[in-house]
């Protein structure tokens, strides 16, 4: 892994070693069922952060959400409670 520094941002990427670089476009092979170390640490944990939001956790972060929609700049105290409720809820 390294990073890049901008003025803006910093950009994370990943280089794949010469000898893992097969498959008919130069992206894997599309037959392997190993997991990568990139897919390991972010894919994976973005996919079940995803899905807590929209399925086990959607009712408390919807709540959050429309909160935040009804009192703009005050929903971050307003809407604090709310925010740590759907929190926990990610934590179980």
């Amino acid at each position: 892994m390294g990073t890049v520094f901008s003025k803006r941002q910093s950009v994370e990427f990943a280089l794949i070693p010469s000898e893992e670089v097969s498959g008919p476009l130069g992206l894997g092979d599309p037959e392997s069922n190993e997991i990568t170390k990139v897919e390991e640490e972010s894919l994976i944990p973005a996919l079940m952060h995803d899905r807590l939001r929209t399925k086990q956790c959607a009712e408390l972060w919807d709540g959050w959400s429309n909160c935040t929609k009804t009192y703009y700049w005050a929903a971050i105290y307003i809407c604090k409670t709310d925010f740590h409720k759907a929190l926990e809820c990610n934590k179980k």
